[in-house]
């Protein structure tokens, strides 16, 4: 009987340029390891043994490229979405607003902000049975400054004030 050496297994993976190309560029493109690997026909610890430094610079090289034409559109001033999202990520900006909120438990407090619900009342004409809002004293602002600009340019009013 003749005896036939098997051998043990697969034959070792060989990766060719063309592989390590498509690995960075898929990469690159936010493939998984495992989505990589379906694309070549080979399992994810054959991607992580032999493309290391593909995997490590395929998503690199794309940010780059992407903070590149991020910046130069932020530094043109061509794009002001760009300048935003820029100065938010990578300046820390932010478009949150935090308050300082008191409790009034000092009668001090309570007073003042009673006179000044008073002085704005009466200021923008909001009766005492509407309840004063932010939204209310802006929008009561806003049509108050309205018709004073109106009265200054039919010269009812003199520039300088009411």
């Amino acid at each position: 009987m003749d005896s036939i050496k098997k051998g043990r297994g697969r034959p070792r993976y060989q990766p060719t340029d063309k592989d390590r190309k498509q690995v960075e560029t898929l990469t690159g493109l936010g493939l998984t390891q495992e989505e990589v690997g379906a694309v070549l026909g080979i399992n994810r610890k054959t991607i992580m043994r032999y493309f290391k430094t593909e995997l490590a610079a395929g998503g690199a090289k794309v940010a780059a490229a992407v903070l590149t034409r991020l910046y130069d559109k932020a530094v043109t001033g061509d794009d002001t979405a760009a300048q935003i999202f820029f100065a938010k990520t990578r300046r820390r900006w932010s478009e949150k607003v935090e308050l300082e909120t008191t409790t009034l438990e000092d009668p001090r407090e309570r007073q003042f902000d009673a006179v000044t619900a008073l002085m704005v009342r009466e200021y923008l004409g909001i009766p005492e049975n509407e309840r004063i809002s932010g939204w209310l004293v802006m929008a009561n602002l806003k049509r108050k400054h309205a018709k004073q600009d109106k009265e200054k340019e039919a010269g009812l009013l003199p520039a300088g004030g009411e």
